[in-house]
């Protein structure tokens, strides 16, 4: 990248997926939903624009405000990770499973049908903080 894009993904020299949150003196504050190497989950760390690489089809985000793609979930205390995929017709798929999902808001998601039916919970730039039926702390979604 040639400047700091507010809001753009970008991928870090360790490959750390993340969001830029601003520029500051022509260096970009990045944070990292999932953590990299030196910053905690949720923290952020700063980046010349050069170390960082657009990652084009992680920013397409649709007109109800759903960032689309693949995201990673992560259950809180739990070590067990899986993905599932928001389509921009307003369907989800998980392994063999499929089902849709409606989003009344730009900070809100719910999902019908499938593996996920009945969850529900915030989004906010491609996190996603989502409560499963059956499971008691909330899992956390980030758009890989």
């Amino acid at each position: 990248m040639k400047s700091c894009e507010k809001d753009a993904i970008v991928k870090d020299g360790f490959g750390a997926i993340g969001r830029i949150v601003s520029d500051i003196a022509g260096m970009c504050l990045v944070s990292f939903p999932n953590g990299t190497e030196g910053v905690s989950p949720g923290g952020a760390n700063m980046h010349p624009p050069g170390s960082l690489i657009r990652q084009a089809g992680l920013n397409e985000v649709s007109e109800t405000g759903v960032v689309l793609g693949s995201y990673r979930c992560t259950p809180a205390g739990d070590l067990m990770q899986y993905s599932f995929e928001l389509a921009g017709d307003g369907t989800y798929t998980l392994q063999e499973s499929a089902g849709a999902y409606e989003n009344a808001d730009r900070n809100s998601i719910n999902f019908i049908g499938g593996e996920l039916d009945g969850a529900s919970g915030w989004m906010n730039k491609g996190v996603i903080g989502l409560m499963v039926p059956g499971v008691g702390n909330e899992t956390r979604c980030v758009v890989e």
